[in-house]
């Protein structure tokens, strides 16, 4: 296995865990707001863990950016993601649920559709990049020395 696809499998798992991670505090509020009062305590620890985890995100995009050339935004994405996440704790600390949960909401879009997208068909952009890194430096000499060679043949 090339190192350009382990990078793409470990962003996969990583950014799927993440998705999961943020995509489970609802549950966790909403069985605090049932009256599983320890929930809210969950909630807390899975939401720091999340802006945890969003360094691991960035490190994973990093990695497929460099490794299998698939771009920079998936890192800028994750940074985002990480202080939106930050922001995301204070207000729920300071109990501001009405831009808690609107936030939350657009957080776990943004996770999620992060994950689906990790997970979609990447060979294609390796294989394209990899054409045109792969073929040996001298490779486009040679073949415009032989090109030379033939018009220098033609007109002696």
């Amino acid at each position: 296995m090339t190192s350009a696809r382990l990078a793409i499998w470990a962003f996969r798992l990583i950014a799927t865990v993440f998705a999961l991670l943020v995509m489970t505090q609802p549950i966790w509020i909403g069985l605090f707001l049932q009256g599983e009062f320890d929930q809210l305590a969950v909630h807390r620890a899975v939401g720091g863990a999340a802006i945890a985890a969003t360094w691991l995100v960035f490190a994973g995009a990093v990695a497929i950016g460099w490794l299998a050339r698939l771009g920079w935004w998936p890192a800028a994405l994750s940074v985002g993601m990480f202080f939106a996440l930050a922001g995301q704790f204070v207000v729920g600390m300071q109990r501001a649920t009405a831009l808690h949960i609107p936030l939350g909401v657009v957080l776990i879009g943004i996770a999620g559709a992060l994950a689906v997208w990790s997970w979609l068909p990447m060979t294609r952009h390796l294989s394209r990049s990899r054409s045109r890194s792969s073929a040996p430096p001298d490779a486009a000499s040679a073949d415009s020395h032989q090109r030379l060679d033939t018009l220098r043949g033609s007109s002696q």
